[in-house]
């Protein structure tokens, strides 16, 4: 208490002494609010401005005349100084769009701070951002300006890239599963049971192997105490889980059985096969080789009778090679890793080799899972290591053109290693994934070779004095770097038709590639935007070179076709592909119109539709036909007030053509004669507006007119009750009174 006390009194006194300090303050009145006097209210800041040096602003302007005449005006977003400073040295000027700290340290004089004022209503002729979508769509529309970014490309999404390689046998005789790892989409239900096929046939191709390598000595390997322990436990102790210490021989035949199968299916034997017959391999028959598998694989428990299968699995194994290129780098644990469909540094990919770890992404509601979201590859278990250690390698190119398709190949890449030796047991990040943006957050192994850098990178040449050193002299010329081009060229053929071009437009890819034991490269991914950072001093030599080359080839070599381009090497280059220009001007549809077959109606005599198919083919009139019935009701039915029945009589009046109605004129004829009268037809009277006080009715007839065709409502005899006739018509909807004569009807009733 003694000690909580004065801290309370010392907190209440600062708290007074700072509402003593608001209120000696003199707040602001709104008058004072309002007025915009230095010395009322209003607080200016201090501004520094700088004197303009009239000889540097003359500078200034010469340079922005030249650069204005040459088309030497170039943008940069970001921190690219190396590319700042390489087109400067060639005459560019810069106009910059956002000012950054470097800028000053760059140009004390202020020279470049007064080019940029001086272009500020000019367009660029160089553009270089460091993503597509930071681009204003105003400089896309003109396609004289330099840019570094192509649009989005398919292919450097790993959905994209898996998509797009599937076409490859349109494009290039080429197997896709010689440099490309299996790849499936988890979100797609066809690709998702595809790959439940896969794992399963991977898991027996395992199984097979296991038994060719090791099946003579599994009955060494059995543990007799150990069997013995087990089956005592079961016996006297009910609730003991029951010890594995070997799996059933009936693994090894379902493997067999499913590795055949698929001969079968290659060669196209399985075409006569019956659905539902009994070579298929069960759901339970799956199930139970799974869970053998898992027993012999990952937990190393004997096969039992596995050397009397030797002999079988090596055979079926040398059959599978022929059809299988990704044999060798399957391994027997059944790897697999999951992606991301589209991200970038390593985040969010996981390796498994368990099926239910896989299908547990997308086992869920189908509403929230996108076909793109998720990518599960196959995972090289028998990579080429350095030293006991993974690495890959992140091998840039550039394409400059589309059509026709002209692809750059840089000679020089480097090497990514892993900080911890590689090990298939446990399946961490920091083993597999050799990232920079993964690998800078772990420490290194000290297990690892002291050999290896510190920084986790290597020079090429370093990579080929290891090879060297190992006895693959000519691994790099003869397999691995004509791999990798192969491997980029295919990628950028199929892609091709899905990329939208634009002249002078360029981009600098990064791909990255693993590589088998027997050196054969593999593509893993590609980035469209490759990391530039000097991270390290790897890096920091090489990004110097690429982007001072990247300048050298888009740029002198624009004006000269000879120029130097360093290291950049054309690897491809496609003939021109002619595509027909159309102008909308000259688009025209030509045809003739479809006519309505003539339709006879059933109700005319044969006779009548005779001389009307002769008319008409004679082409002397054009008769309309009656499509709906027109109806009359007898004098009995209106006097009850019921609707109208269907009709009594029918009267279909073909109106001639204006020829024929003269000459019959001219004779005489009356053309618009009039049907006769039915015996149970009236006369109905239309009401004379001038004799309306009296209900008189003059006797003119209703023709009524509907879509060309004539009807005629036969003629009412006399009517003793006018005012009951015109209140029973305007009942029903298909009265025949007027509003007027239903206003006077219902005024008088």
């Amino acid at each position: 208490m003694e000690r909580t006390i004065p801290g309370k009194t010392v907190r209440t006194q600062q708290k007074k002494e700072c509402n003593s300090d608001t209120k000696t303050k003199k707040q602001p009145t709104a008058k004072d609010k309002h007025d915009v006097s230095p010395t009322k209210g209003h607080v200016s800041k201090k501004t520094h401005t700088k004197k303009i040096n009239p000889d540097s602003l003359k500078q200034a302007k010469l340079l922005v005349e030249k650069a204005i005449q040459e088309n030497k005006i170039f943008t940069i977003q970001g921190y690219y100084p190396y590319i700042r400073s390489g087109l400067r040295s060639r005459g560019w000027v810069e106009k910059n769009f956002h000012k950054s700290q470097h800028d000053y340290f760059d140009d004390p004089e202020g020279i470049c701070d007064l080019t940029s004022r001086l272009l500020r209503n000019q367009d660029p002729n160089f553009v270089w951002v460091p993503t597509y979508n930071s681009l204003d769509s105003r400089l896309l529309k003109n396609d004289q300006i330099i840019i570094n970014h192509y649009s989005k490309s398919v292919f450097t999404t790993k959905v994209g890239l898996c998509l797009n390689l599937r076409n490859l046998h349109w494009f290039a005789d080429a197997d896709l599963n010689s440099f490309f790892p299996r790849c499936y989409r988890l979100g797609v239900k066809e690709e998702k049971e595809a790959f439940i096929e896969d794992f399963r046939l991977t898991a027996a191709c395992s199984i097979l192997k296991l038994v060719s390598r090791e099946g003579k000595n599994m009955p060494n390997r059995r543990d007799v105490k150990k069997e013995i322990t087990a089956a005592l436990l079961l016996k006297y102790y009910k609730k003991a889980k029951p010890l594995i210490t070997s799996v059933p021989v009936q693994i090894i035949k379902t493997a067999l059985k499913a590795c055949k199968q698929y001969l079968n299916t290659s060669e196209h034997k399985d075409i006569d096969w019956k659905l539902g017959s009994t070579n298929a391999i069960t759901e339970d028959e799956w199930k139970e080789f799974l869970h053998g598998y898992y027993q012999a694989i990952h937990k190393n428990i004997i096969i039992n009778e596995a050397e009397n299968y030797v002999s079988q699995c090596q055979d079926m194994l040398q059959k599978l090679k022929a059809v299988k290129p990704q044999l060798d780098i399957d391994g027997e644990r059944n790897i697999w890793i999951v992606k991301p469909g589209a991200s970038s540094r390593g985040r969010g990919i996981t390796c498994i080799d368990y099926l239910e770890e896989a299908l547990k992404y997308v086992d869920c509601d189908p509403l929230f899972i996108n076909d793109d979201k998720l990518v599960v590859q196959k995972y090289i278990e028998r990579p080429l290591l350095i030293y006991g250690t993974k690495f890959d390698v992140r091998q840039w190119f550039m394409v400059t053109n589309w059509n026709p398709l002209t692809i750059w190949y840089y000679k020089e890449c480097y090497l990514r290693f892993s900080s911890q030796p590689f090990s298939l047991k446990n399946l961490h990040s920091s083993i597999h994934l050799c990232n920079n943006a993964v690998q800078k957050n772990y420490k290194i192994s000290r297990s690892r070779h002291p050999r290896l850098p510190k920084e986790n990178m290597w020079f090429k040449n370093q990579f080929q004095d290891y090879l060297q050193m190992t006895g693959a002299t000519n691994a790099w010329k003869e397999i691995i770097e004509p791999g990798m081009k192969a491997a980029i060229i295919h990628t950028m053929q199929c892609s091709q038709d899905m990329e939208e071009g634009r002249k002078n437009s360029f981009q600098i890819y990064g791909a990255d590639f693993m590589f088998g034991e027997n050196f054969q490269p593999w593509l893993i991914e590609i980035n469209a935007n490759p990391d530039m950072s000097l991270s390290t001093s790897v890096t920091s030599r090489l990004v110097v070179r690429v982007q001072e080359d990247i300048l050298r080839l888009i740029l002198d070599r624009k004006q000269d076709a000879d120029a130097y381009v360093g290291v950049f090497e054309l690897i491809y280059k496609q003939p021109v592909i002619k595509i027909p220009l159309c102008e909308r001007k000259q688009l025209l549809v030509k045809g003739n119109q479809i006519k309505k077959p003539l339709q006879t109606s059933p109700l005319m005599t044969d006779e009548k539709n005779q001389m009307f198919k002769g008319s008409i083919a004679k082409g002397e009139r054009n008769p309309c036909l009656l499509h709906r019935t027109k109806t009359t009701a007898t004098w009995k039915e209106i006097k009850g007030g019921r609707e109208t029945s269907p009709s009594k009589k029918i009267e279909h009046i073909i109106l001639p053509t204006i020829k024929q109605g003269l000459e019959k004129r001219k004779e005489g004829v009356n053309q618009y004669q009039l049907p006769k009268l039915c015996a149970h037809e009236k006369t109905i009277r239309r009401k004379d507006p001038a004799r309306t006080k009296n209900e008189a009715f003059d006797h003119q007839k209703l023709p009524n007119i509907d879509s060309g065709q004539l009807q005629v409502i036969g003629h009412l005899t006399k009517i003793q009750k006018p005012g009951s006739l015109t209140k029973s018509l305007y009942k029903g909807t298909h009265s025949l009174a007027s509003p007027y004569q239903m206003s006077l009807a219902k005024s008088k009733s």
